[in-house]
């Protein structure tokens, strides 16, 4: 939802330009745009319970994708804005799509310095914004609060259960002196309600997302809201909890030395975690990131550390921590290594790497695991 398609190679050593130099015009003041980022690393997984695997992953830092993106100049500063962006596997015969690849992003909209952008489609939220705004390692597979996120069943994140929106519509305030204002909201999900009968609906879910940010020279701060309500118990995503809320806060500045990064967040999932020993389930959860960026000669190292404080179940919190280094060969290249270890809390086995999609409910209760990697980011 939030116009924000930030490439970054791992810990945001380099960052892949929002677009690529344009491939031409049509010669009728539209411009398209052909973009996106090539990403493989060879990882080293391991975990408590799971078996050991060495191989070649697409999607390092980066979830290797492709876009086209069109702008049309209607004049009085307003333009008619198109984009199309798409998931790839660079390590296997799949097509366009296969794999668990997929849409990232289909829209139309108007844009308007002074107006703001009004946007319709399969959009990415000012939630899956936030993440990649505040977290350096966002959209990795060595990223510890993506970890957390995904194990933990949050709403904000750019892997949580409101990062993309169905059927959604989307505003953007303009610059207000470094103020915006994002407001989002999924009319339907996929499994929704149109021609269903009104004595038995579907399970429409629908989500409500607003978010305010001040950007000023080094320092940035944003604070989001997240509400989603469905029917049946459908949820949006994986998330299966009705009228689940959560609101999150970010902060970063520039050193020049480093920069620092935080981000705190809450929400209502009753149940949040399967396991033993259900304690309240109205409490809330919350979710710490704490990161950083420091240059280092040519390239630059990032450290991150992240926790769960799960309140709806004994011994299910995690905690994660990740060190990485990227090395820029040119403007468009990047060579990274990175580490990272995940743990659960003595009854849990929600999160591991790999933003806890690798063994994730297969690791011994109290397990760990970590990822060891070496890889290639390309931008274009």
């Amino acid at each position: 939802m939030k116009k924000k398609i930030v490439s970054l190679a791992i810990a945001g050593m380099v960052s892949a330009p929002a677009f690529a130099d344009s491939m031409g015009t049509m010669g009728d003041d539209t411009k398209v745009t052909f973009y996106g980022v090539l990403d493989n690393a060879l990882q080293n997984v391991t975990g408590s319970g799971l078996q050991s695997q060495t191989l070649v992953e697409s999607g390092g830092p980066n979830t290797s994708y492709f876009g086209v993106k069109a702008s049309h100049d209607l004049g009085n500063g307003l333009k008619a804005i198109g984009d199309l962006e798409y998931g790839i596997d660079l390590t296997n015969a799949a097509n366009v799509g296969g794999n668990g690849t997929g849409w990232r992003e289909k829209m139309v909209g108007l844009t308007s310095d002074t107006m703001g952008t009004v946007q319709t489609g399969w959009l990415p939220s000012t939630a899956y914004a936030f993440s990649m705004k505040f977290d350096p390692f966002a959209q990795g597979g060595a990223d510890p609060m993506g970890a957390m996120v995904g194990g933990g069943g949050f709403l904000i994140g750019w892997n949580g259960g409101a990062n993309h929106g169905d059927h959604a519509l989307a505003y953007t305030s303009p610059n207000m002196s470094g103020f915006t204002v994002d407001v989002n909201y999924q009319t339907a999900s996929e499994l929704n309600n149109f021609g269903a009968s009104a004595a038995a609906p579907v399970g429409n879910t629908t989500g409500t997302l607003l978010s305010g940010s001040y950007d000023n020279g080094p320092l940035s701060l944003e604070a989001v809201y997240a509400a989603t309500s469905s029917q049946n118990g459908t949820g949006l995503g994986n998330n299966a909890v009705n009228n689940q809320t959560e609101y999150a806060l970010g902060a970063s500045y520039d050193f020049t030395v480093a920069k620092l990064y935080g981000t705190w967040q809450q929400g209502h999932r009753p149940n949040a975690v399967a396991a033993p020993g259900i304690t309240s389930p109205t409490a809330n959860n919350s979710a710490l990131n704490l990161s950083a960026t420091i240059p280092a000669g040519s390239g630059t190292v990032a450290v991150g550390y992240a926790r769960t404080s799960i309140a709806t179940a004994n011994g299910v919190d995690g905690s994660a921590y990740a060190l990485s280094y990227g090395y820029p060969l040119s403007k468009h290249a990047t060579l990274y290594t990175a580490a990272e270890r995940v743990t659960n809390g003595s009854a849990g086995n929600n999160y591991s790497v790999v933003d806890s999609l690798v063994g994730a409910g297969n690791l011994t209760a109290g397990g760990s695991s970590t990822l060891m990697a070496l890889g290639m980011a390309y931008s274009f």
